[in-house]
Formats: C-alpha cells, sequence, structure tokens
C-alpha cells in the first residue's frame, strides 16, 4: 500500500536497548540525508519527481486513522530518536497546522 517496509516486530520493553523499537524489513536503495548521491537524479524533472513521490507518500501516511488499524500505543507520538527526528518533526508541523486551520 505504502513505498515503506514492513514492520516485522515490535518490542515495547525498554530494558532490551533502553526504550522501545521495531524491526522492519530490508529496503534497498540510497538512503538520502542532506545531498542526493552523484547520478540519483541529475536533471530537474527527475528532482521533482523525487519530491513529488515523497510528498505523495507522505500525504497518503498522515492519511492512516492509526486508531482504527491497531497502531501501538505510541502511535501519534513525537519521534525522539535521531533516526526518527525528521518524521517527528513533520508529524509536529502537520499537527501545529491542523490545530492553527481549526
Amino acid at each position: 500500500m505504502y513505498p515503506v517496509p514492513k514492520t516485522l516486530l515490535l518490542c515495547e520493553d525498554a530494558s532490551i536497548i533502553g526504550a522501545p523499537f521495531y524491526v522492519m524489513e530490508r529496503a534497498h536503495g540510497p538512503i538520502v540525508h542532506e545531498v542526493l548521491p552523484p547520478g540519483l537524479a541529475p536533471e530537474p524533472a527527475d528532482r521533482r519527481r523525487m519530491s513529488e513521490a515523497f510528498i505523495d507518500a507522505l500525504v497518503k501516511l498522515h492519511a492512516v486513522d492509526f486508531e482504527a488499524v491497531g497502531s501501538p500505543s505510541s502511535a501519534g507520538r513525537r519521534a525522539s530518536s535521531t533516526a526518527g527526528a525528521p518524521l517527528g518533526r513533520a508529524v509536529g508541523s502537520l499537527e501545529d497546522t491542523r490545530t492553527a486551520r481549526a
């Protein structure tokens, strides 16, 4: 349904690694932090398509009713880990926008 790896396991026992965590299937492809790897999207039209696909995926993700799909109790909580921080900021921005419009 979404272009994201499938979650394989959720562990809410913080005593194992110091925080709840999940394991997901391996996803192949480049990991973009700040700068695109050489040759990934050489033309502006390529970068635009990639950006639009990313935004489309975020729109679909934000449309999910997490309570209806049985998400764990931590769903919707802002991410605090380094890896989850960008998503946490995006979710926080979306929540702030929704609150401002209400």
